[in-house]
């Protein structure tokens, strides 16, 4: 492998000596990137200004004073298969090069990183790409790139790191991780083929997986993940592969007049001392905590500390206080936290270059924080997560002399000797665990309380049970209570859907410039009417709140900030962004744990909802006052499963009831859009609609069958007081849920079979080549045998006998696949099963009753109509009731041949409502 001089911070550069080829220098460098949505600069809120290859070419420029081209042919979704000779992603990228050797003359360098999207185990071109097939796929790249721009030189960029929860569009997880790493030694095996041909930096790999703070955080099927650079990671990027390219423009005879910073200008060391400053003044500790002198009041000498290794991890030593460095976990406003020392907890960190030449170069990361120098008489120096390219905010680390660490790294090496981990199960009142969470202990130590840096959850309190002592083999485990209380009582059930309207204290007219987000300042009883001012507070004890609007669901009271993803609209579906509500002397407060605590009508321009620091501000204070609501009671099942009953109003009730299946793959019960949302619609056309909470992962493939069951039967047995004729009773199922829901409809007999079903992309079939892989591991286990596969595939359950069906699916779904659905209707036809089918050509997965998706209306309007199209069938059951026929045919009851209103031939006469001879029977 040929040698490149480069270097990241603490890694190492793998590499053997080959001679490059030379070129004469030129007036002109030109520049070619291949390469996916991490080249394309995906999730940048300006890729045209912000992609690394363009801050590549900006870079390279100032280092070399020579004009400087560049093309980003990077393509979000590609593979190797995408770029191949004759594909237009190649042609075109082929013709810019040719144009640029024409027109401009120069050198040509080509830089490729490709593999991340040839990892996905699932729906990118080709993929999951073996690595033969990777390794023939880059080889005809590169053979013809050679072929047809004479003189280029190839620098194939190492594909970097992503987390093992990667999961969009297209599923990557652990296996694709894996797939990824195995692409390195087919490029370096390319590498030495060709004289040409260059390799990047190896290390962009562990420098990443380090760093996650480099990426946007994004919220996929399988949790938060990390694939694509924010614009911090996208800085060190382009300058990872400014230092690759520069390398070979040396060689080529291009003086390279500005260097850019190596990246091991600061090397952290075992026998060297550090003094910090800002552009404030020196840093020193008082009450151990890092404090800067400016404007403090602080008699202090300069501190000195060193930077001590333990493995691939690094810790700030306070060499004055024998003791290291972390943040602490309970700061003193909500978007800072102090850094103090303490031996008692220990947090690596990381020392960052800006990437800007500034006389402040470097600052510090903890746990993604930045290490910000702005001084306070109180706390000193804070972490906050800002970003870290304020310069004159930077911490200048000075080397000062020798250190010797022996002391020290006794006191690091006794830490590390005595750690244990410590786990802790987050359990609610009736013993259902909620979560687990772990962290490190020592040896020894009584774990009476859940520390503040273990608890995620901010809106629950914490208890431990039982008090246990921490000890070297033992499973430390401890129970926790989590328990929730609202500090004003507004409604007895937090998880109902009361209204709301929100007036602003002391009249303040402000509004959000959005509609459907409006505040009332002195609410009239029009205002109070209109969907447009009310709101609701929604969600379960355990998650927290969320407060959003009924002219639209999707709409939440307030936009957040956060670094990576700038004014993005707080989202409703998955409880990514919740709130509290807080009482204080005037009023109610709306909080968040975000980086502004407070909702205020004062934040951002004219007159936006935003957040605000001080609870003190009057004018962030709301009076709360109930406008309405959906009747909603929660029912416990025997068998551990909930429902959420919202009953239909007398005058409208037509006699029949939905049981509402959310999905979630049997892993969690989906949010609201597949749920409870659909109340209000279900209700007004005269549905008891119940929501049913049943347990996820299941303890066995019959468990949510045996829940769904008993939920059917509730609304049977309380027929009278939920307003639902008991023969009338239907099934709706989204996703997994639509397994389930169709599970009801399949395998049940009798009585217990639902009236109707209605299914959302369903999961139907458990064979391995259609299936959603999590639903059926999550339902049958890993290794299922043939004969679960078969009973809970439906499409193979169905009989003539099986109800009447509506689906609706998106044939764009990437997560179920439609398969799935065409095999269901094809059973149902095959036994001449009345149904019908509503498909939509975008809308993915998950669209439930969200009013984002772009044919909700639509969707909407085509299951109402299907729901009243039924109507005969059931207003002609209530009319045989009334009249109180008997159902015979000349005094004698006529069983010959006997169908179901549905038209279906049924074996036993004596059940249900049939036709016989033109006359309705009653049974």
């Amino acid at each position: 492998m040929k040698p490149l001089r480069l270097f990241l911070a603490a890694l190492a550069i793998l590499g053997a000596g080959v001679h490059p080829v030379h070129a004469d220098p030129q007036d002109n460098i030109n520049l070619l990137f291949i390469g996916n949505s991490i080249t394309a600069g995906a999730t940048l809120s300006n890729a045209s200004t912000q992609a690394p290859p363009i801050l590549c070419r900006k870079l390279i420029a100032n280092a070399t004073e020579v004009t400087t081209n560049v093309y980003n042919g990077g393509h979000s979704g590609i593979t190797t298969w995408g770029f191949l000779p004759g594909r237009d992603d190649f042609t075109r990228l082929l013709a810019a090069a040719k144009a640029y050797q024409k027109n401009n003359g120069g050198l040509v360098y080509i830089s490729i990183m490709l593999g991340t999207n040839d990892s996905a185990c699932t729906t990118t071109e080709g993929a999951p790409v073996s690595t033969d097939t990777y390794r023939a796929n880059m080889k005809k790249i590169i053979d013809a790139l050679i072929e047809g721009v004479p003189g280029c030189k190839i620098l194939l960029n190492y594909p970097i790191w992503y987390s093992p929860s990667t999961y969009n569009g297209a599923m990557y997880l652990q296996e694709g991780l894996d797939r990824l790493h195995s692409y390195y030694p087919i490029l370096d095996g390319i590498v030495e083929e060709y004289d040409q041909v260059y390799a990047g930096n190896r290390g962009v790999w562990e420098y990443f997986e380090n760093n996650k703070a480099l990426f946007t955080r994004e919220s996929g099927n399988a949790g938060y993940f990390y694939l694509h650079p924010n614009l911090t990671g996208a800085n060190r990027l382009a300058e990872i592969w400014a230092n690759s390219l520069l390398e070979l423009i040396k060689a080529d005879g291009i003086e390279v007049k500005n260097p850019l910073p190596e990246w091991n200008t600061f090397k952290p060391s075992n026998t060297k001392k550090y003094s910090m400053k800002t552009s404030r003044g020196d840093m020193g500790t008082k009450d151990g905590k890092l404090t800067s002198t400016v404007k403090t009041g602080i008699d202090a000498t300069k501190g000195e500390f060193a930077f001590l290794s333990h493995g691939n991890q690094l810790f700030l030593y306070s060499i004055a206080d024998k003791a290291f460095m972390y943040r602490d976990p309970q700061p003193y406003r909500d978007d800072w936290s102090n850094l103090i020392c303490s031996n008692e907890l220990l947090q690596s960190i990381k020392v960052n270059y800006t990437g800007t030449p500034t006389a402040y170069p470097y600052y510090l990361t903890m746990d993604e924080y930045v290490f910000n120098s702005a001084a306070s008489t109180q706390t000193g120096i804070c972490a906050n997560t800002y970003t870290p390219h304020d310069a004159g905010n930077q911490t200048a680390i000075t080397e000062e002399g020798d250190f010797d660490p022996t002391e020290a790294l006794a006191i690091l090496n006794d830490y590390f000797e005595k750690q244990v981990t410590v786990t802790y199960r987050i359990q609610d009142g009736n013993g259902k665990e909620l979560e687990v969470l772990t962290a490190v202990g020592q040896e020894g130590q009584v774990i009476s309380e859940v520390p503040g840096h273990v608890t995620r959850k901010a809106y629950t309190t914490y208890e431990v049970i039982e008090p246990i002592t921490l000890a070297r083999g033992a499973d430390n485990v401890v129970r926790v209570l989590a328990s929730w209380k609202l500090p004003f009582e507004t409604f007895t059930d937090i998880a109902d859907a009361h209204w709301y309207n929100l007036a602003l204290r002391e009249g303040a007219n402000y509004v959000n410039a959005a509609e459907g987000y409006k505040c009332n300042p002195v609410p009239t009883q029009e205002d109070v009417n209109s969907d447009a001012y009310q709101w609701a507070f929604q969600g379960n004890p355990y998650d927290g709140i969320v407060v959003y609007n009924r002219s639209d669901v999707t709409k939440t009271l307030a936009k957040v900030y956060s670094e990576e993803k700038q004014n993005d609209v707080a989202e409703l579906a998955d409880g990514v962004f919740r709130w509290r509500i807080v009482e204080s002397e005037k009023g109610f407060l709306l909080a968040t744990d975000g980086s502004y605590p407070y909702i205020n009508e004062y934040g951002g321009s004219g007159g936006h909802l935003g957040f605000w620091g001080s609870i003190t501000d009057v004018g962030s204070i709301f009076i709360v006052s109930e406008v309405g609501s959906l009747t909603v009671e929660n029912v416990r099942l025997s068998t551990g499963a909930t429902i959420q009953l919202f009953k239909s109003d007398v005058e409208k009730a037509n006699g029949r009831a939905i049981l509402v299946i959310p999905g979630g793959g049997y892993a969690y019960v989906a949010g609201s859009s597949e749920g409870s949302d659909w109340a209000p619609m279900l209700n007004e056309l005269g549905y008891t609609v119940a929501v049913l909470n049943y347990t996820t992962p299941p303890t066995a493939p019959e468990g949510p069958l045996t829940q769904a069951r008993e939920a059917m039967q509730y609304l049977r047995d309380n027929a009278d007081t939920c307003h639902v004729q008991t023969g009338l009773v239907g099934v709706m199922g989204f996703s997994a849920g639509g397994h389930l829901a169709s599970t009801v409809a399949t395998h049940t007999t009798g009585d217990e079979r639902p009236a109707f079903q209605i299914l959302f992309y369903p999961v139907i079939s458990m064979d391995a080549s259609i299936t959603h892989a999590g639903s059926r591991e999550n339902l049958l286990g890993k290794n299922p045998s043939k004969e679960l596969i078969e009973l809970y595939s439906n499409d193979k359950q169905v009989t003539p006998e099986t109800p009447m069906a509506y689906l609706c699916w998106a044939s764009n779904d990437g997560t179920v696949p439609t398969a799935n659905s065409n095999r269901y209707i094809a059973a149902l036809k095959k036994n001449n099963v009345p149904y019908h089918k509503k498909v939509f050509s975008t809308g993915g997965h998950g669209f439930g009753f969200k009013t984002t998706f772009e044919y909700h209306d639509v969707m909407v309007k085509d299951l109402t109509e299907w729901l009243l199209s039924i109507d005969d069938i059931f207003t002609g059951i209530r009319q045989v009731r009334q009249s109180g026929s008997e159902g015979t045919v000349n005094g004698k009851r006529d069983n010959d041949r006997c169908y179901n209103l549905a038209g279906q031939t049924v074996t036993n006469p004596y059940r249900g409502i049939h036709i016989t001879r033109g006359h309705k029977l009653l049974r």
